[in-house]
Order: C-alpha cells, then structure tokens, then sequence
C-alpha cells in the first residue's frame, strides 16, 4: 500500500468497558478515531460505510450493520452513543 495515500498517521487507541446493570451487560468501546459524519442511525445501515479505499470504493459497509443484527437475535442492541464528528442532520 502507497504511503502517501494512507495520509498522516496516529497512534490508535480502543478503549472497552463492561458495565453490569442487573441483568444487562453493557460493553462501551471508545476509540480515538476522527469521529462519524453522519446521522447515528445511518451508520448501522448495511452498506453504507465511513471509510473508502481504492479497494473498496464507499466501504462495504456491512460491520456495524452485521454487529447490531447479531446482538438483536441475541435481544440485545448495538448503539452510536456519541458520534464524536460533526453529526449531519436529515431534512
């Protein structure tokens, strides 16, 4: 992979906690990425991605939406709790 194409680069961090409330477990991850861009529902539609490459013009954009699929058969969920970008508001 061309260097100049992956652009600056920094250290990524991930942060994972788990939280049991009664019966529920929550499992909160943070990381030090730039942030989504887009409404918070968008990003666990399959298909749609915030990342492209060469290698997959747009994404694949399945991860989130296979993630919140699976944790729903479960009965649990999958949600964006803070977007850390600018959100973009549908009109």
């Amino acid at each position: 992979m061309d260097a100049a194409r992956l652009g600056v680069r920094r250290p990524a961090e991930v942060e994972v906690e788990l939280v049991q409330d009664g019966s529920t477990l929550h499992i909160v991850v943070l990381d030090s990425g730039d942030g989504v861009d887009l409404a918070p529902e968008q990003v666990f539609v399959e298909g749609v991605s915030t990342k492209s490459t060469e290698e997959s013009p747009g994404g694949r954009g399945v991860g989130l939406a296979l993630s919140r699929q699976i944790a729903r058969t479960r009965g649990g969920d999958v949600t964006l709790a803070d977007a850390g970008g600018q959100i973009t508001e549908e009109n």
